[in-house]
């Protein structure tokens, strides 16, 4: 049987974020139909609509992404939904503390929520991603979601220390680029594979960690100090502690399949520089290495203002054998300069190519709408003193005496 509960979540779904604009809406009525249809007519089948599976008449999965969703989230209640999926969208306000106890998958990633994160109460839960948004606040401990596989955070401005996670089942750890503090816990993450926590404010030394099942530690970016201690962890394949204030030696990992050490050490020699202004939308920066008489290239990217650091790539794991790698837009700040720099290490001479796929839109200068004299010249500048004047731009353009 039809569920009229499902009809009116989707309903309201539908009406709140601006349904008749959306990108894909094959099938969904229109708002019209909607506001005289407040309870679910006849003939209706909610699976013939665009983003909706349904299973026994009732719907499993919302997935919308991408799809020009705008406006305000209001919490709605589908009983028998597993997955919502709503990336990259044009959603605000505050996240909703759903009431949907057998939600598997859960993704609002690249919205405009803020706000504090709801104490979510799924039980069944097993992936999180609440990335690229501008949540706020403490960050939840997440206790009662013990199923939960991945928890993505990254990208917010989430304040305060990590909570000491008791999850038993977490495999990926993301909270890379918000603004937490203190030391790293331990952390009671007995699963875990990737824990990924650049770009925050933590200080204190390396916790000594036990993961067996760990295969990808980035720290970068933090105020971490103290020597580097000597994990032992045997799954290990990537390591990442670039621009912190580490000190000593570098030790004998206990980690035979260790593949990257990233460092943003050494001096500069044969080195090719290109400047790039970071455009919007959604693209990456592609280049391939062939041709290397040697081990490989390193390479970087640094903000032009600052270009002792940090950095937000610096790696020498590029190898030559005809090898791509790719840089996403998603670590670049619209509008602002950056230095990309590339050379052999350890004498490597390479061939490379370079280019920019997806989305890239230009950032334009913005015109001045006005300009403002903060204080009078009489007489008529017979010092030739500069005056202080404010530029007022019609949108934000970013500058190196700016701090973000």
């Amino acid at each position: 049987m039809r569920s009229s509960d499902d009809y009116k979540a989707l309903r309201s779904l539908y009406l709140t974020t601006d349904g008749d604009n959306w990108t894909k809406k094959l099938g969904w009525p229109n708002r019209t139909f909607f506001v005289n249809n407040t309870n679910i007519p006849p003939n209706i089948d909610m699976s013939n609509w665009f983003g909706i599976t349904c299973s026994n008449y009732r719907v499993i999965k919302v997935s919308l992404p991408k799809n020009n969703l705008k406006g305000v989230l209001s919490n709605f209640p589908l009983a028998e939904l597993e997955t919502l999926i709503l990336d990259e969208n044009e959603l605000q306000g505050n996240i909703p503390n759903f009431n949907l106890t057998k939600l598997e998958t859960l993704s609002l990633r690249s919205n405009k929520f803020f706000g504090n994160i709801p104490i979510f109460n799924f039980l069944s839960l097993k992936s999180l991603d609440l990335s690229y948004n501008n949540l706020t606040g403490i960050m939840p401990s997440f206790e009662n979601m013990s199923e939960l596989l991945t928890l993505k955070l990254d990208h917010n401005k989430l304040t305060g220390n990590v909570p000491n996670f008791n999850l038993p089942k977490l495999e990926n750890l993301e909270i890379q680029f918000n603004q937490l503090n203190g030391s790293i816990p331990t952390l009671n993450l007995p699963k875990i594979i990737n824990l990924i926590l650049d770009g925050n404010n933590f200080t204190g030394k390396i916790p000594n960690f036990n993961f067996s099942n760990l295969i990808k530690l980035s720290l970068s970016m933090n105020s971490l100090f103290g020597e580097i201690p000597a994990l032992e962890l045997p799954m290990l394949q990537e390591l990442n502690l670039n621009n912190n204030k580490l000190s000593g030696n570098i030790p004998n990992f206990q980690s035979p399949n260790l593949q990257t050490l990233n460092h943003c050490q050494g001096t500069y020699k044969n080195t090719s520089f290109f400047g790039f202004v970071a455009g919007s939308g959604a693209y990456d920066i592609q280049f391939t290495i062939f041709n290397c008489a040697g081990k490989g290239v390193q390479y970087g990217i640094m903000n032009a203002c600052s270009p002792g650091g940090p950095f937000e790539i610096c790696d020498s794991s590029a190898t030559g054998s005809g090898q791509t790698v790719t840089i996403s837009s998603s670590i670049l700040v619209p509008c602002r300069t950056y230095i990309f720099w590339i050379n052999g290490y350890e004498g490597s001479v390479c061939s490379y190519y370079a280019n920019v796929t997806g989305d890239f839109n230009y950032c334009k200068v913005p015109y001045i709408e006005d300009i403002k004299i903060e204080s009078a010249c009489t007489p008529l500048c017979p010092s030739l003193k500069p005056l202080t004047i404010t530029a007022v731009p019609e949108l934000f353009f970013h500058s190196c005496d700016r701090r973000d």
